[in-house]
């Protein structure tokens, strides 16, 4: 129950975060977008395994919604943890902006994701060298004999210790962020 209202309670104060400052921003101010892969335009490769983007991320539609000059220092597979470090270490340095969006936790998520489900895996198949980066993998091209193993144990994750770490680093890092 903590879990879940914790969860809940981390994507309504992110919502919350981006509506009053969208409808307070002045027209053609500095707009400045940080976060995952969501804001970069990333998206799965193509079926023959060519990389793609997004045609019209949606940083760029906000940034040209509101004629602001964007400046995007998001990243493919950031984390929170990463975040909080490049904005800790001064590898990301905050420029004066009069909207900031924030797009950052999903990853953390998916790890807690691979991490459960490589310990499932290695339990129901013991002795057979599997990792995250393996895990990731067989979900990213779409193994569907791993697909089916993965949807089976989905539904044990939110109550895994996995999800609990997940969730504890984000909120302890979105609140440092």
């Amino acid at each position: 129950m903590k879990k879940r209202l914790l969860s809940i309670i981390c994507i309504l104060a992110l919502c919350l975060t981006l509506l009053p400052a969208t409808a307070l921003a002045a027209p053609g101010g500095q707009y400045l977008a940080l976060g995952d892969s969501i804001t970069t335009g990333y998206a799965p490769p193509a079926s023959d395994g060519t990389a793609q983007k997004v045609l019209h991320p949606f940083a760029g539609q906000v940034a040209e919604a509101l004629g602001y000059e964007r400046k995007n220092l998001a990243a493919d597979g950031e984390t929170s943890q990463t975040l909080r470090s490049k904005l800790e270490d001064g590898t990301i340095q905050v420029p004066e902006a009069d909207l900031i969006t924030l797009t950052v936790g999903g990853n953390d998520l998916m790890n807690g994701l691979y991490a459960f489900l490589v310990q499932r895996y290695q339990a129901a198949n013991p002795g057979e060298d599997f990792d995250t980066a393996d895990a990731r993998e067989k979900l990213m091209t779409g193994d569907m004999e791993f697909l089916s193993f993965a949807a089976e144990q989905v539904p044990d994750f939110l109550g895994s210790s996995q999800a609990t770490a997940a969730m504890d680093g984000f909120a302890a890092n979105l609140a440092a962020i």
